[in-house]
């Protein structure tokens, strides 16, 4: 993960599981914008800072053998000194998942 903060724009650069590129440039007024995300998935999301975190919510959508899928996303990113916490909850069919990812700023 590649991340890069300025007063109006929040990039973000990493791979997928397949290990495709992953690029957005999120605009911290909460608009919309397209996610570069692998072929056959379409994907868009918006970001805004609240209080001491930033949260970050896509849609994902992708035709697959089952049929059309449509996955939303809610991701809270926390900066604690050098560690960045993401909690990023997974919504598909009404059943809800999360996770946590903890990273040490190198």
């Amino acid at each position: 993960i590649v991340v890069k903060q300025s007063p109006t724009d929040f990039d973000v650069a990493m791979t997928s599981v397949r290990q495709q590129p992953v690029l957005a440039v999120y605009k911290l007024d909460g608009s919309q914008i397209s996610v570069q995300a692998p072929p056959g998935i379409t994907e868009v999301g918006s970001a805004k800072i609240e209080g001491q975190t930033v949260v970050i919510t896509t849609k994902r959508s992708f035709s697959s053998p089952a049929g059309d899928t449509v996955v939303n996303f809610k991701e809270v990113w926390t900066l604690n000194g050098t560690v960045l916490t993401i909690e990023k909850t997974r919504i598909e069919d009404g059943e809800t998942a999360t996770e946590k990812a903890v990273y040490d700023k190198v």
